[in-house]
């Protein structure tokens, strides 16, 4: 498995975990959530500080060096919201606004997002992946 293979597998796992995650987990969801917004970061801010060059091309999958630069802030930005939205769900679970199933299912969906995101940016064929 490459190093753009796993980059695009952090958010499928982080989803994944999390729906396997039951409603009395919160804080597991929470860490899930935030370690593999995270963790992405960290594996795109690596690729992108060692060039383009180091990342094998993988079939679909083929950044350029803007696509790159794209990953990189999708990631950041993915990681901050991650880590500001754990205060945010936990006030909004006090107030009763939100239950913990709707939590797990905000960590889920937040998860493929980003998925989609770097799918996006990451593809060769960018029709694939519309």
């Amino acid at each position: 498995m490459t190093l753009l293979h796993t980059l695009i597998a952090i958010p499928l796992v982080a989803a994944a975990l999390t729906i396997a995650c039951t409603s009395r987990r919160l804080r597991a969801v929470e860490m899930i959530g935030v370690a593999g917004s995270v963790l992405a970061f960290l594996f795109a801010g690596y690729g992108f500080l060692h060039g383009v060059h180091t990342w094998e091309h993988a079939g679909l999958l083929s950044p350029d060096a803007f696509g790159m630069l794209l990953t990189l802030c999708i990631t950041f930005v993915g990681s901050a919201a991650a880590i500001y939205s754990v205060g945010y769900l936990r006030v909004e679970r006090e107030k009763g606004i939100v239950s913990a199933r709707r939590t797990v299912q905000f960590w889920a969906l937040f998860h493929l997002f980003i998925f989609a995101m770097l799918l996006s940016v990451m593809t060769r064929y960018p029709i694939i992946a519309w």
